[in-house]
Formats: structure tokens, C-alpha cells, sequence
């Protein structure tokens, strides 16, 4: 039961938050490749003109800033619905069995229950 509210709670997760995350791998693959396309040209200029490899890796580094700073953008706008920050506060009235079982400091297993019975017997 554990495995599948953990793959619930992850599936939820990703549908409520696929569009940021698709986002977030579209940045990841376009800092990659702008990396290896970087590097492709420091190695095709390595031998000739020092100042364009300047501009290059110049060029690489406000492309990642300009990757880095739309992301940020992007994830500050996140707003939580009010309805949902509710949600996610209010109490829930639980049976008095449940609530007791919520109170209590240690939780027993039942082998704890029988040794502990068994102790008191003797």
C-alpha cells in the first residue's frame, strides 16, 4: 500500500506541475547544448584568433544567464490557489479511534501488544 499512495503522490505531482517541468528540461537540454556547441568552437578556433574565443565563451555565459534568469522568472510567478492553501490547512474530523491512534507517543505493533500482555501475566 505504501509503493502505491507513493507513485499516487508522485503522479499528482507531476500533473499538477507539468508544465514547470517541462520547462525546466527544455532548459536543462538548451544549457547542454549550449555547452557542447561552445565547446565545439573553442576547439575549431583553438589555434587561431584568441579574442573570438573571448566572444564565445562571452556568448555562452549571457545565454545561460538569459536561461537561468527566464527560469526563475517562470517559477516565481507560481501562484497557490487560495482554495487549495485551504485545503491543505483545514482539520479533519477524524473518528475518536483514529485520533486516538494519532495521540499516541508510540504506536505498537502487534507483537509488541502480545509481549507486553505477556509480560504483565507473569
Amino acid at each position: 500500500m505504501g509503493t502505491f499512495f507513493r507513485t499516487t503522490t508522485y503522479y499528482i505531482l507531476i500533473r499538477k506541475f507539468q508544465k514547470q517541468l517541462k520547462v525546466l528540461l527544455i532548459s536543462l537540454v538548451l544549457v547542454f547544448f549550449i555547452i557542447g556547441l561552445h565547446h565545439d568552437l573553442f576547439t575549431a578556433f583553438k589555434s587561431s584568433d584568441k579574442e573570438m574565443l573571448f566572444w564565445i565563451a562571452l556568448g555562452k555565459w549571457v545565454f545561460i544567464s538569459i536561461i537561468l534568469f527566464f527560469n526563475i522568472y517562470y517559477f516565481k510567478r507560481i501562484k497557490i490557489d487560495e482554495e487549495e492553501l485551504k485545503r491543505f490547512n483545514e482539520k479533519i474530523d477524524l473518528p475518536p479511534m483514529s485520533q486516538e491512534v494519532l495521540n499516541k507517543k508510540q504506536i505498537l505493533t502487534t507483537t509488541d501488544l502480545i509481549l507486553k500482555k505477556y509480560a504483565k501475566g507473569e
